[in-house]
């Protein structure tokens, strides 16, 4: 493509796009594995079941962001754990103030957004966290129950 403001453009709205599914996916996935270890340890499997998830979502961000495939997918992969993460964070934090939950989560995207200022990555990560924060935002003013 040889307009660069279209060529971004395209791919935000590709990271904006694969990331809205990839957050479904995610979920679905969240709920089967907190399911399945809650199914085999009780009660307490709600609490494993996310750990595992989180887990295992960050390590396959970490996977995928190692292959050789375009920077824009791996942004939008990158999406999924920082989700996962806002929304364990408003999970746990349920019954806390809401100016508590927020602060926490603005602390996750400001530590997550220096260190990927620190360590000089691509633009469209940092397109990707924007737009998570501005989802998990709209989830919590909006007053979403997941």
């Amino acid at each position: 493509m040889k307009n660069p403001f279209v060529k971004k453009l395209l791919i935000m709205l590709g990271i904006s796009v694969g990331s809205f599914i990839g957050f479904n996916i995610a979920f679905m996935l969240a709920a089967l594995i907190t399911l399945s270890i809650t199914r085999i340890s009780g009660p307490i499997g709600y609490s494993l079941g996310r750990i595992v998830f989180i887990i295992l979502i960050y390590l396959v961000f970490f996977g995928v962001k190692k292959l050789k495939i375009p920077t824009w997918i791996k942004a939008t992969v990158f999406s999924m754990p920082m989700i996962s993460t806002l929304i364990l964070i408003g999970v746990y934090g349920y019954g806390l103030s809401m100016p508590i939950i927020i602060g926490l989560g603005t602390g996750f995207i400001a530590f997550v957004g220096y260190y990927m200022y620190r360590y000089k990555w691509d633009w469209t990560y940092f397109y990707a966290l924007s737009f998570v924060s501005v989802c998990a935002a709209y989830i919590m003013l909006a007053g979403i129950d997941i």
